[in-house]
């Protein structure tokens, strides 16, 4: 073969003209490259952190690579502001309706719904969350969204208590006085 018709790897002869074929790597690259992009658009990203499809060929694949990762990762991590400040913590204090006594281990159950985000493709979900009161008859639930939840406080001779409050204020405090239960007849 001469040098004017050796082929290569890369390069294909057809009717006279010179055909490149992508590498492997080059291939596997531009596949990545278009799952970035995918991931972009699902998860959602302003403009100033994505780089447009008409603009993308004038971007080399390691520039565009770089810029999607960016845009990416800017959309996932930490909570923003606005989200911390949709949240609060509730602390429950439970005791004795007679006596005013704290009640040490009594059960709660606290049950809500996480708001979705639709701009990042969740669903909202039930939630349920279970835990003892301390010997000061307090517990502390850290971080919940704000809205309506249900409580329900069980303890050994009292009765149940169950009820939906509204969650609005920063570090809301919920006090439940337990009843002891009525007379057998």
């Amino acid at each position: 073969m001469t040098k004017d018709t050796e082929e290569t790897p890369n390069r294909d002869q057809t009717q006279g003209r010179v055909v490149l074929r992508p590498s492997e790597l080059e291939r596997c690259m531009l596949f990545l490259a278009l799952i970035r992009v995918c991931a972009l658009l699902i998860v959602g990203t302003d403009s100033s952190k994505a780089t447009s499809l008409s603009t993308w060929p004038a971007y080399s694949l390691q520039r565009f690579d770089l810029l999607s990762w960016k845009g990416a990762r800017s959309e996932f991590g930490t909570p923003t502001q606005s989200e911390e400040a949709e949240r609060t913590n509730v602390m429950v204090v439970v005791t004795d309706a007679q006596t005013g006594q704290p009640i040490n281990q009594a059960r709660l159950t606290l049950e809500f719904t996480e708001p979705g985000d639709p701009s990042k493709l969740k669903r909202s979900k039930k939630l349920s969350y279970s835990a003892k009161t301390n010997p000061q008859g307090h517990y502390k639930f850290p971080s919940l969204p704000k809205g309506t939840i249900r409580l329900i406080v069980t303890a050994e001779r009292h009765q149940t208590f169950s009820k939906e409050f509204e969650l609005e204020k920063q570090d809301q405090v919920i006090e439940v006085k337990l009843k002891k239960p009525q007379p057998l007849l």
